[in-house]
């Protein structure tokens, strides 16, 4: 059956975006060596150029690139502002907020350009990264021609769609596609990995869901032997992932979901504290501002709110 031509033009007109974006890419990649600053590509615009290099066959929003410090990064958005970019919020420069956030967001103001996310880190939730601080360094060193390794990439690419909670279509089957062409070897490094890094419930929680949705052949089962407390967290994740994402409930429970998949109690804790207590630079990226007063301000009024539903959260789970 031959395609419409609604359906032809869509795909040329997705081809075309996706060639710009790619040129952007290159520009952004050209733009950062000039000035002595490695880059490497993450997301969408890797696997661009890897998983989808032949259709490209995958919409990308943006480009995000990785930079290997937080200086560089800061030296390359300073650049990007001089060459028409501008940053998204004003104070994404801040040591402290960008220690904590992790990123600089960069719009471009043009229909020929595509917005820019700097990251520093590839992990980079709030309190989960305290347990897999070493998954950023140990993957960088791992890199192969200037690309994530693959087992690397599934994981950082899974767990920012678990925190996520898989909303996007695109990224549950970038997650298939790069497991259905993993070798034996590779699905025994990924399991590995998974338990050095303190992946396992990014892990269980992704295959189980691949599974779910039909792909039972090439998905391996779930191990034969599983904790109380990891079966408890597949059914509760698997429950709060299909649920309506509406209703004050809802809204609150996101704040702390990425607190299920940290399965020691003891790093659990010392997250806890970090959400009660947090840093200068953790309350500028919440109540997005630089001005510490008014951050401080606005969270001792909510420190009741924050305290009661930890605990509440912390009952029900």
């Amino acid at each position: 059956m031959q395609p419409n031509n609604n359906e032809t033009d869509r795909r040329n007109a997705d081809v075309a975006r996706t060639l710009i974006l790619l040129n952007n890419y290159e520009w952004v990649k050209k733009e950062a060596a000039d000035i002595g600053v490695t880059i490497i590509p993450i997301k969408g615009i890797d696997l661009l150029q890897t998983l989808y290099s032949e259709k490209f066959d995958r919409f990308v929003r943006d480009i995000d690139v990785l930079c290997l410090n937080r200086s560089e990064c800061v030296k390359l958005a300073e650049r990007l502002c001089k060459n028409g970019y501008r940053l998204e919020f004003p104070y994404s420069l801040h040591t402290q907020i960008l220690e904590t956030k992790k990123k600089v967001s960069l719009l471009s103001g043009r229909p020929t350009k595509v917005n820019v996310d700097l990251h520093t880190s590839l992990v980079t939730k709030k309190f989960f990264s305290q347990t897999v601080g070493t998954f950023n360094q140990d993957a960088l060193s791992r890199c192969v021609d200037g690309h994530l390794e693959r087992t690397d990439n599934w994981l950082f690419l899974a767990q920012h769609a678990a925190f996520h909670l898989f909303s996007d279509v695109k990224w549950i089957r970038d997650l298939h596609l790069l497991y259905r062409d993993f070798t034996p070897g590779e699905q025994d490094l990924l399991r590995q990995k998974a338990r050095h890094y303190g992946f396992n419930r990014v892990t269980m929680l992704t295959l189980h869901l691949l599974r779910h949705l039909g792909e039972e052949q090439k998905i391996p089962p779930p191990p034969t032997y599983m904790s109380s407390s990891d079966k408890r967290f597949l059914s509760f994740a698997m429950r709060f992932i299909n649920r309506p994402a509406k209703g004050l409930s809802f809204r609150v429970s996101v704040v702390y979901w990425e607190f299920l998949f940290i399965s020691r109690r003891t790093e659990r804790f010392r997250s806890w504290l970090r959400l009660l207590f947090p840093s200068i630079g953790m309350l500028g990226c919440i109540y997005r501002t630089d001005k510490t007063c008014y951050a401080s301000f606005f969270y001792l009024l909510n420190f009741p709110v924050v305290l009661l539903s930890s605990v509440v959260f912390g009952f029900l789970y």
